[in-house]
């Protein structure tokens, strides 16, 4: 009987151990996001980078494929973006201190 008790507790903690392993989840960093906007200074299409000429100089914005790209009720690409055209950019920084751009609106309604 106690070999059939060690039996069944040891499948218990067994199935609770595996099942702890299910829930493990990789840890997803959370970073403040804020809000500027600016003229474009300087934008390269090919790497992904806008010079945004904000309030207190320039600031450089790395756009992602995840960025969301907008002009008014249209979504637009980097490649829409001109020099001058004025944006507001949703973004936060990243661990090493580079700023990632999450979404832009680029306000120029005439669109270049």
């Amino acid at each position: 009987m106690k070999s059939k008790t060690a039996a069944v507790l040891f499948g218990f903690f067994l199935l609770l151990s595996a099942s702890g392993l299910s829930y493990c989840q990789e840890e997803v960093q959370q970073y403040a996001t804020m809000e500027i906007s600016g003229s474009v200074a300087q934008i390269d299409t090919i790497s992904g980078k806008i010079a945004l000429d904000v309030y207190d100089g320039i600031k450089l914005f790395f756009v992602g494929d995840e960025t969301k790209i907008t002009r008014g009720v249209d979504d637009i690409s980097i490649n829409d973006i001109q020099i001058g055209d004025p944006l507001s950019i949703v973004y936060y920084i990243d661990t090493e201190g580079d700023y990632q751009a999450l979404r832009i609106s680029d306000s120029n309604l005439a669109g270049g």
